[in-house]
């Protein structure tokens, strides 16, 4: 907000200044194969593609890949993101598109709580809360110092929920053994934190064992001083105060 205020966005040497204050160790993430759908849109016009994706062209809609979509989008997966309603515009055109199951005819969310998007879900299944599984996170954006968290459960999982790399793999496994294969890798989730550990500790020497690493739970490091050269600010001033 004071980047706007400021009138320090679109210009040489403005901006808020986090990404290039951003400081990141090079955490291994998961395997990413390559998606043979190469049409794009833009992540605001989903509603428009549940509606009338048929009619969404490049020219005039911002599709990517193709001259227009082809079909309108039929099936949604919302993980973790409250993405339906809390975090898109218009609520009550969004609301109106979401009631017509000729439209969208499936929601599948994965969720720890009955967000907003959670109510218009047809399958809703429970996540684990990260104080009940292991994992490995990365740290977050704008800051001088980077750090990884090895997380270990605090409780136990309660009732029936399921951690997502459970999920997703039960759904691997019941598209083939070349998917399942494919997909886990062969490794269980305890056993992707500890490669995926493993990896980043390669890139960071100094980063704990794993072992240690469980009893410390983070590996932080300062980051590296180094001098950048920037374009002199072209910034709006601000007004006088009376």
């Amino acid at each position: 907000m004071l980047s706007v205020l400021t009138g320090n966005v679109g210009i040489n040497g403005g901006n808020s200044g986090v990404r290039e204050g951003t400081w990141d160790l090079g955490v291994e993430w998961f395997s990413m194969l390559e998606n043979p759908v190469k049409t794009q849109i833009s992540v605001f016009t989903w509603t428009d593609a549940i509606d009338h994706g048929a009619e969404m062209t490049a020219t005039r809609d911002g599709v990517r890949g193709k001259d227009k979509l082809d079909v309108p989008i039929k099936f949604l997966w919302c993980y973790a993101s409250n993405t339906l309603i809390n975090q898109h515009g218009d609520i009550a055109h969004t609301h109106e598109v979401l009631q017509d199951d000729s439209k969208c005819e499936m929601i599948v969310g994965i969720e720890h709580f009955m967000t907003a998007s959670a109510k218009y879900c047809d399958i809703l299944l429970p996540d684990l809360m990260p104080t009940e599984q292991e994992d490995l996170i990365s740290h977050e954006s704008a800051g001088n110092m980077g750090y990884v968290i090895l997380g270990q459960p605090a409780t136990s999982p309660k009732f029936e929920r399921k951690p997502i790399y459970w999920t997703l793999s039960e759904v691997a496994k019941r598209l083939g053994p070349d998917v399942y294969q494919t997909f886990t890798e062969g490794r269980t989730q305890h056993e992707w934190v500890k490669y995926l550990h493993a990896k980043t500790k390669a890139r960071n020497p100094e980063m704990p064992d794993y072992e240690e690493m469980k009893q410390t739970g983070i590996s932080r490091k300062n980051a590296r001083r180094s001098t950048t050269s920037l374009s002199a600010p072209s910034a709006k001033t601000l007004p006088p105060t009376h």
